[in-house]
C-alpha cells in the first residue's frame, strides 16, 4: 500500500502566518515609535538639568562661604556678604552672577530667606524655586533650600 503525503501548506495556513506577522510588525512599530519619542524628550531635557547644575554649582559654593545676604526685587536679586550678586533677568530668561550669565532658559526664578533654629543655632537659610524650560513651557523645576555659613 502505498501512502500519499502532501507536503508543505495550504492557502487557509498562509493566510494565517501573513496575519500573525503583520500583528507582530504593527507591535514592534509602534513600541519604535514610543521609544524614539521619548528618547528625543529626554535629549531636550538634559539641557535644562544642565543649566539648573551651572545654577547650583556657584550659587552653593557662595552659600558656603557666606554668612549673611540680602534678597531684593522680591526674590529676584541676592547679594552675599562678600558682594556676588545673583540677579533675575525675565526678559532674557537669564540667572547672572556679577553680570555674567550663568543659567539660561530660566522661566521662573525667586528666593525667599527663612530663619531657622537647630539645636539652638540660628541659621539663614535661602528657599530657592527655579523653572527651567523653553518656549514658556516647564521642562524641569526644583524647589531647593541653601543654609548660609552658621559656625
Amino acid at each position: 500500500m502505498k501512502k500519499n503525503f502532501e507536503n508543505g501548506i495550504t492557502l487557509i495556513e498562509l493566510c494565517i502566518y501573513s496575519i500573525v506577522m503583520l500583528i507582530i510588525l504593527g507591535m514592534l512599530t509602534s513600541i519604535t515609535f514610543f521609544y524614539h519619542r521619548n528618547i528625543g524628550i529626554f535629549y531636550n531635557n538634559t539641557g535644562f538639568v544642565v543649566e539648573f547644575e551651572k545654577f547650583n554649582a556657584y550659587f552653593s559654593n557662595d552659600v558656603k562661604k557666606n554668612k549673611s545676604c540680602y534678597i531684593s526685587d522680591n526674590g529676584k536679586k541676592i547679594i552675599f556678604d562678600d558682594g556676588n550678586t545673583y540677579e533675575y533677568n525675565s526678559e532674557e530668561y537669564a540667572v547672572y552672577r556679577n553680570n555674567v550669565k550663568i543659567a539660561s532658559n530660566v522661566i521662573a526664578f525667586n528666593v525667599v530667606k527663612e530663619n531657622i533654629s537647630s539645636g539652638g543655632i540660628n541659621k539663614e537659610k535661602l528657599n530657592t524655586q527655579i523653572y527651567i524650560g523653553s518656549n514658556s513651557a516647564i521642562s524641569f523645576k526644583i524647589n531647593i533650600g541653601y543654609i548660609l555659613k552658621y559656625w
